[in-house]
């Protein structure tokens, strides 16, 4: 027996608390920046997400209690016209419209050449393929705001405006 050789209980009970050590500090070190990877991405849709909710509002103009959006589909092309007024804090970007048919959706990403002011107000006339849209069923405006260096929406803020909402333009014939 005594010619084997091995290791000491004593040494072996080391070199495992030693290994323990550097694996626990491996996996911390991991952990710790994903962690706080994970932070910094939630602190900035947190903060993207306030400033949607308390400083992002708009709203279509209203004229003697009319809606001052309408559609005209007997021209060609047809065409969606719209007044709209920033009512929030903050300067609105652009703007995403989505129009939604009975035949499709038509979705044109950006259609500001300047960006809304807080109080501005704009007037839009926008054209569009009647024969991928259909019917107009719902029309949605979807702000967007800088955030950092990148132009964000504000989803939770848009307008929907459905057909009762929208009229057919006045002038509105086929051509």
């Amino acid at each position: 027996m005594m010619d084997k050789k091995g290791v000491s209980p004593l040494i072996a009970t080391v070199l495992l608390i030693a290994f323990a050590v550097a694996l626990g500090a491996v996996v911390m070190n991991w952990g710790r920046a994903y962690v706080e990877q994970t932070a910094d991405d939630v602190e900035g849709q947190s903060e993207t997400d306030i400033k949607c909710s308390f400083d992002v509002s708009m709203e279509v103009i209203r004229i003697d209690d009319v809606p001052q959006l309408c559609y005209c589909n007997l021209s060609d092309p047809a065409y969606i016209e719209f007044t709209l007024q920033n009512i929030g804090r903050e300067d609105i970007e652009d703007l995403q419209l989505v129009i939604i048919g009975e035949s499709g959706i038509v979705s044109n990403s950006s259609i500001l050449n300047k960006s809304l002011g807080a109080a501005d107000v704009i007037k839009q006339k926008l054209k569009y393929d009647l024969d991928k849209v259909g019917t107009i069923k719902q029309i949605q405006m979807v702000p967007m705001i800088m955030e950092g260096s990148s132009v964000v929406p504000c989803s939770q803020r848009k307008l929907e405006k459905g057909l009762r909402n929208i009229v057919n333009c006045t002038g509105c014939e086929a051509s």
